[in-house]
C-alpha cells in the first residue's frame, strides 16, 4: 500500500517522546498517505455522480455530539486509521474545553499479519517494521492509558497479497489459511489492546473507491467484513462499528459523491470532508458506548 508513515511527536502528557506518534490537543502533521492499490480485475461499476433520493449513505455526522468529552481514544492500524484518527485530531483540537485526546499511532501500509512478504508492485518484499505491532501497542497502552482504543485494521489486509509465515507464496483474504490467520491475530490484537481496561473498538471496511472497484476485490472485501463481524462476536468486550454502512448502501453502490460531497481523495482514502464526517462518526459512537456500559 504504500511506505510506513511515520510522525515524530513528544507525547508530553505521558512524559515520554515515541516514533510514530501524535498526540490530539497539540499540533500534529498529517501522515502521508499510500494510494490503496487494487488487486487486477474487471470494473464493473460506472462513475458516479452527485447522489439524490433516501437510498443514500449518511457519511458520519456533521458535528461532535454536546455530551461527548472527557476521553482519551488511542488510534492504531493502517493507513485508513491515520486519515481517521487525523479528523479525530482535528476535532479534539477545535473544542479543547471538552477534554478529549486523541493519540494517533497508526502506520501505513501495515497490517496486523505479519507476513514473511507482501506483494508491491509485483514483487514479493519484505517488510519487517510492520510487524513489531504486539510489543510497539502493549508499550502505548500503558503509556497513554486510553479509555478507548480504535484499531482501524482490514483495508490493507483484505487488498494485499501476502507471503505467510511457512508458506511458499504469496495468498489472500480469499484463502481460508489466511482468514484463520487473521482471526487469530485480531483476537491477540484485542488482548494487547484491551489490557489496561479500555474498550476496543473495530470498523468494517468499505470497498474500494471507484474507479479502483472491481469484482475480485468486492469479493474481498465481503469477507474481511465476515472476518472482523466474527471476531466481534468472539470477544463480548469489542465493539465493532459499520464503517462501510456509512460510505455504502444496501446494495453495496459505495458513491464517491455523497450529498455533494466528494468523499474520497486520489488515494482512495477519504477527503478532508469526508473523513471529518466519519471522525465525529467515530468520537460519538465510541463515547455514546462508554458511556452506555457505564451507567
Amino acid at each position: 500500500m504504500g511506505t510506513t508513515s511515520r510522525v515524530i511527536l513528544c507525547l508530553a502528557a505521558a512524559g515520554c517522546c515515541a516514533l510514530g506518534l501524535s498526540l490530539g490537543g497539540g499540533t500534529g502533521g498529517a501522515a502521508t498517505r499510500p494510494p490503496v492499490r487494487p488487486p487486477t480485475g474487471p470494473s464493473v461499476r460506472p462513475p458516479a455522480g452527485p447522489r439524490v433520493g433516501p437510498n443514500v449513505p449518511p457519511l458520519g455526522d456533521a458535528a461532535l455530539r454536546p455530551e461527548v468529552r472527557d476521553l482519551r481514544v488511542l488510534v492504531v492500524g493502517d493507513s485508513w486509521g491515520g486519515t481517521l484518527g487525523n479528523g479525530m485530531e482535528k476535532l479534539a483540537n477545535a473544542a479543547p474545553d471538552r477534554h478529549i485526546v486523541v493519540v494517533k499511532a497508526a502506520r501505513g501500509g501495515c497490517g496486523i499479519m505479519q507476513p514473511a512478504k507482501v506483494v508491491i508492485s509485483n514483487q514479493l518484499v519484505a517488510k519487517p517494521e510492520c510487524n513489531d505491532w504486539p510489543e510497539f501497542w502493549r508499550g502505548l497502552v500503558a503509556r497513554v492509558r486510553p479509555d478507548a482504543v480504535l484499531l482501524e485494521t482490514g483495508i490493507y489486509d483484505a487488498h494485499t497479497r501476502q507471503q505467510l509465515p511457512g508458506q511458499d507464496g504469496p495468498t489472500s483474504i480469499s484463502d481460508p489459511v489466511f482468514r484463520t490467520r487473521f482471526g487469530a491475530q485480531v483476537d491477540r490484537a484485542v488482548r494487547v489492546l484491551g489490557s489496561g481496561g479500555a474498550r476496543v473498538f473495530l470498523t468494517t471496511v468499505t470497498d474500494l473507491a471507484k474507479p479502483y472497484w472491481n469484482e475480485v476485490n468486492g469479493r474481498w472485501s465481503n469477507l474481511m467484513n465476515a472476518a472482523l463481524r466474527a471476531a466481534a462476536a468472539r470477544d463480548p468486550g469489542v465493539r465493532l462499528l459499520d464503517l462501510h454502512g456509512q460510505l455504502c448502501t444496501g446494495d453495496r453502490d459505495c458513491p464517491r459523491v455523497i450529498s455533494g460531497i466528494d468523499v474520497y481523495d486520489e488515494t482512495g482514502h477519504p477527503t478532508p470532508a469526508a473523513r471529518d464526517r466519519l471522525a465525529a462518526w467515530l468520537l460519538n459512537a465510541i463515547h455514546a458506548d462508554l458511556h452506555a456500559h457505564a451507567s
